[in-house]
C-alpha cells in the first residue's frame, strides 16, 4: 500500500474501534474497509 493509504488505514481503524463500531463502509467503492471480527454467517445464508 502507498504510505498515504497506509495512514488512512491507520486512522479510519482507529476511529472505529476508538468509537466501538463494527464495520465501516466505502460506499463509492462498495466495499468494506473496517470490521471488527464477528461471526461468518456466509455458509448459514446460502441455504
Amino acid at each position: 500500500m502507498a504510505p498515504i493509504q497506509t495512514k488512512m488505514m491507520n486512522a479510519i481503524n482507529s476511529v472505529a474501534k476508538e468509537k466501538g463500531l463494527a464495520y465501516v463502509l466505502d460506499l463509492g467503492a462498495g466495499a468494506v474497509i473496517y470490521h471488527a471480527g464477528g461471526e461468518d454467517i456466509s455458509a448459514a445464508s446460502k441455504s
